[in-house]
Parts: C-alpha cells; sequence; structure tokens
C-alpha cells in the first residue's frame, strides 16, 4: 500500500478530515459520494408465499429466509435481483440471483430503483451494513422493509460502485475456485480412503494405478469377483496376506473417571471433525460444570458417541496428554501393533457409519445405543503394520494438503473483508 494511502486511512482512523473528503456526523467520506437513505435509493417487495408440496423439481431456485431451500416451477423474480432474508436465524443475509428465481414470504427484493445504481456494488454494500443489526427481536428476529428504508448510507459515482463491485468480485471468484478446489481434494481423499482401507488399491501401487492390471481387479471387486492375491471376508475382498479382525481381538475398553476432578479440557465427539475442544467448538459450555463422573481419555485413546456412533460420531485423541469426555461415551485403546491412523480412518469410513448404524437398529438396547460388547464383535481389515502405517501416512498427507488449501480460504476471506471495509467507505479510492 502506498505511503500516501496509509496517511489518509491514518487519519481518517483520528477522526481527521483528509483533502477531497467531507464529514458526514460521524463518518469521513469521499466529498463525490452522496448521502441517502435506502428509502431513497429503491423500493422492496414481499416474496409470495408456497405450500411445501409448491417446491418441485423445477428449474427455478426458491429464495427464502435461509438462501436457496428447493426448485419451484415458476419464478418471480429476473436474473441479478437483489434479495433479503426478512426473518428467522438468517434474518438479514443478503443474495443476488444469478438466474431467474422464486422468492418466498420470508425474504423481501428489490422491486424498482429510485435512482441509478449498481445491482453487484449493493449488493456488497448491503452486506457489508450487516442488515441482522436492525432486526427487531421477538420469538424470532424479524426485519421489516420499513426498518431497511431508514437505514443511512453513502454512494460513490456510478462508474466507482462499477470498479469496486469488479474488484470484490474477482475476490468472489477466487474464494469460489479454492472452494471448489477443497471440495474436489475432499472427494478424492474419500474415495482414496475407501479403496486404500479395504485393499482395493496397494499403498504401493503407485504409477501402476492407471495401468489394465489395477482397472481389471477394481472391476472385478465391483462385481464381486475375487482377483488373484484376493480373499473374500464379511463385507469386502481384501489381499490374501490381510487379517480380519474382530476390534476386540485389537483393543479393548478403557474407563478411568475424573475422580480427583482435574482440570483438564473437556472435548466433544463430532460427525466430521472428530474429537474437539468443546468450549471453543461450541462457542459456550455445553458440558456440566461437576467433572468428577466424567471419563478421562488419554493421547491416542479412541471414543465414540455410545447413542450416536451411526453419525460417524467417533475420534482419536491427538489433541491433549489428558482430556475428559461424557460418561455417555465409549472409550477404547487399542492393545496390539496396530496403527492408531489406520484404525481411526478405517472407522471414519461410510462403510463402517453404515455397519454401526445396522448394528444400532438390531440392538435389544431400548436406548438406541452400541455399546463397547457389540461394538467390540465388529470385525475389520487388517494389512500388516508396515502397510498399515503406509496407508495413514498417504491419507494424513491428503489431509495436510485439504488442511492448506483450507488456510489459504481462510485467508482469501480475511482479505476481501479488509477490502470491503476500505472500498465501501471510501478510504481507498479506486480509479475509474
Amino acid at each position: 500500500m502506498k505511503p500516501e494511502i496509509k496517511d489518509r486511512i491514518n487519519k481518517i482512523n483520528r477522526g481527521e478530515v483528509p483533502e477531497g473528503y467531507k464529514k458526514k456526523g460521524v463518518n469521513i467520506i469521499p466529498v463525490s459520494w452522496n448521502e441517502y437513505r435506502y428509502k431513497d435509493i429503491f423500493k422492496l417487495a414481499n416474496g409470495v408465499g408456497l405450500t411445501q408440496g409448491d417446491i418441485v423439481s423445477g428449474p427455478y431456485p426458491v429464495y427464502g429466509g435461509n438462501g436457496v431451500s428447493g426448485f419451484h416451477i415458476k419464478y418471480n423474480v429476473e436474473k441479478g435481483k437483489i434479495i433479503i432474508g426478512r426473518v428467522g436465524a438468517n434474518c438479514g443475509s443478503v443474495y443476488l440471483t444469478s438466474e431467474k428465481a422464486w422468492v418466498t414470504d420470508n425474504a423481501l427484493y428489490i422491486k424498482e430503483k429510485l435512482i441509478e445504481f449498481d445491482d453487484k456494488y449493493m449488493f456488497y454494500k448491503l452486506l457489508f451494513q450487516k442488515l441482522n443489526r436492525y432486526a427487531d427481536r421477538n420469538a424470532q428476529p424479524l426485519i421489516s422493509g420499513t426498518k431497511i428504508y431508514e437505514i443511512k448510507t453513502y454512494l460513490p459515482p456510478i462508474k466507482e460502485q462499477q470498479k469496486i463491485a469488479d474488484i470484490l468480485s474477482t475476490w468472489d471468484k477466487a474464494i469460489e475456485l479454492k472452494e471448489k478446489l477443497i471440495e474436489q481434494k475432499k472427494e478424492q481423499k474419500k474415495g482414496l480412503m475407501q479403496r486404500l482401507l479395504t485393499g482395493k488399491i496397494r499403498w504401493n501401487d503407485g504409477s501402476k494405478l492407471g495401468s489394465k492390471e489395477i482397472k481389471k481387479r477394481l472391476e472385478m471387486i465391483s462385481q464381486g469377483k475375487v482377483p488373484e492375491g484376493y480373499k473374500k471376508v464379511k463385507w469386502f475382498i481384501i489381499p490374501w496376506e490381510w487379517s480380519f479382525e474382530k476390534i476386540g481381538n485389537i483393543a479393548e475398553e478403557v474407563s478411568i473417571t475424573n475422580k480427583d476432578n482435574k482440570e483438564y479440557t473437556v472435548l466433544s465427539c463430532t460427525k466430521y471433525d472428530g474429537l474437539v475442544d468443546s468450549l471453543k467448538y461450541f462457542g459456550k459450555q455445553v458440558f456440566s460444570e461437576n467433572l468428577t463422573n466424567y471419563k478421562v481419555v488419554k493421547r491416542n485413546h479412541f471414543v465414540y458417541a455410545t447413542n450416536h456412533i451411526e453419525e460417524g460420531s467417533i475420534g482419536l485423541q491427538k489433541l491433549y496428554d489428558y482430556g475428559l469426555v461424557s460418561p455417555m461415551y465409549t472409550v477404547f485403546k487399542t492393545k496390539k501393533e496396530v496403527d492408531n491412523d489406520y484404525l481411526y480412518f478405517l472407522l471414519k469410513t461410510e462403510t463402517y457409519r453404515r455397519i454401526f448404524e445396522t448394528m444400532m437398529s438390531a440392538s435389544v438396547d431400548r436406548r438406541g445405543s452400541l455399546r463397547w460388547k457389540d461394538f467390540s464383535t465388529i470385525q475389520i481389515p487388517l494389512p500388516p503394520l508396515y502397510e498399515q502405517q503406509k496407508i495413514a501416512e498417504i491419507i494424513l498427507t491428503s489431509e495436510k494438503e485439504i488442511e492448506v488449501l483450507e488456510k489459504e480460504l481462510e485467508a482469501l476471506k480475511q482479505q476481501k473483508k479488509g477490502l470491503m471495509q476500505l472500498l465501501l467507505t471510501g478510504k481507498v479510492r479506486v480509479k475509474c
């Protein structure tokens, strides 16, 4: 950033008015920008209600208070309309339609322009103003068109609006591309896990992955046939040198209560992220005040939600030397030469989530739980230790790639947020 721009920003932050700027109330804005209330800029209209049966597999997305919530055979707004969620959890959310759409009565949309403005710029401006701050707080948040109309704003000349919108759109495109890349990497990791952890592909197949030999092997297994060097077990076709072990043969339950009331971090078990710091993850305390009956879980011990494991709620404790979990969880550790990461990745697959679900539905336990006695009877494909380690290493590398991309995505979002703050307040100007 140029020194003169830094100097201008510092002056404005101190409440001083730089050359080419003016003071309007508590704000300092460029002299060419004008003050308005939204009632002078546009007219809003309510969307039209739909019954659930109206939302069918039509071509037009349905926008309500929560964004897109289905598709309809008709539309009531054109492409490029700004929609504002008016009620519920996403009250004050802002959308810009990329195609014709239906807007429900849980949202408002800009029906008419009273002055000239760029639609994309106005989308970013409304987004920046955090409209939910102006909502009524009753049984649920609600914002009316009347409230929006009274909000003050400042608009630059139309060409400057367009330039600002173009710059922010560029960042949005970069964010979108990064998000798509992350999703692709996650899908690749998912497929990689499913194949590696069941031996459909081997860790040392390497450059042979595209070969006829590998394709034939995968095709045979998908047809339920057993390729040379493989064998059929209960749920899988696995390499002949792999064993098919009961979990109880390689692991044992651990039940140590926090009777001394140690101040260890309380952990929660989640569907997607495994074990997490409960307080940080939920942003509030969701666990008991009295932790003496909570279970101690050591580093490299496993935890699963006894009553919710069918959702995939299982984790490997790698955060702390000691943590605490709810007494409603089951804790176990491996007792043989087993790679913990390999076992964790295996138990997090969709295949095993379905196995847990099947066992819970067949359980005589009316509380719908999967206790250690039954969990320990589940069988798993188990390669030699060195192959377990190689498989885990490949998956961990894939995870690290995703983590790097997610950090880059967060950096892009923060950069865009900073740009919006500078461009939409006029602290930084654009050349038109």
